[in-house]
């Protein structure tokens, strides 16, 4: 799926992963970005063990990244919207019920927000939503988190001489399959 129409300057883009199918529609959008907090925590340890040319690498232990963006959602229609059938009465209700079910389920997402290429693997931590009722709008403050996938592989098992001597006998004992 591209994400080139978007016009990630000005809107918020939310998109569902999923480990087999790879992105999934339909994405979730915000009217505007107020606002974007980035942090790269982590942590200097005492001790370091390891030296080098351009200096000690373990000297920082690093933390999940994490991302908080304030989205603005408006009732408002807007024919250049990534998703404009969605407009219409309790538009902003639904768009917020749709961002707490992605956080409430866990699912990774990517996000795309201005000033940041597309950041992969995030879960959304917190969901924080103002309704305002005057102006027909929702603003919603998440707190997108890091998730460090590991991909395993498993080695095929070399068989020694004892293994070959036992034949199934061993498989059966070690739980080879």
């Amino acid at each position: 799926m591209s994400l080139r129409p978007f016009a990630p300057h000005h809107y918020g883009i939310v998109v569902r992963e999923d480990p087999i199918f790879g992105y999934l529609t339909p994405v979730w959008a915000a009217d505007e970005v107020v606002d974007v907090t980035a942090q790269v925590p982590g942590q200097v340890v005492q001790h370091a063990i390891q030296s080098g040319g351009l200096g000690p690498s373990d000297v920082r232990i690093r933390a999940p990244e994490s991302l908080t963006v304030t989205f603005r959602i408006s009732e408002a229609y807007n024919p250049l919207h990534p998703r404009p059938e969605i407009f219409g009465p309790g538009r902003a209700l639904r768009l917020v019920e749709e961002l707490q079910e992605i956080a409430r389920i866990g699912q990774p997402v990517s996000v795309l927000v201005r000033g940041f290429d597309l950041l992969p693997s995030r879960v959304i931590e917190n969901v924080q939503v103002t309704f305002a009722r005057e102006v027909a709008e929702a603003t919603i403050q998440a707190t997108f988190v890091e998730v460090r996938q590991v991909t395993l592989s498993f080695a095929p098992v070399e068989q020694d001489a004892d293994l070959v001597a036992m034949g199934s006998q061993a498989q059966a004992t070690i739980g080879l399959f």
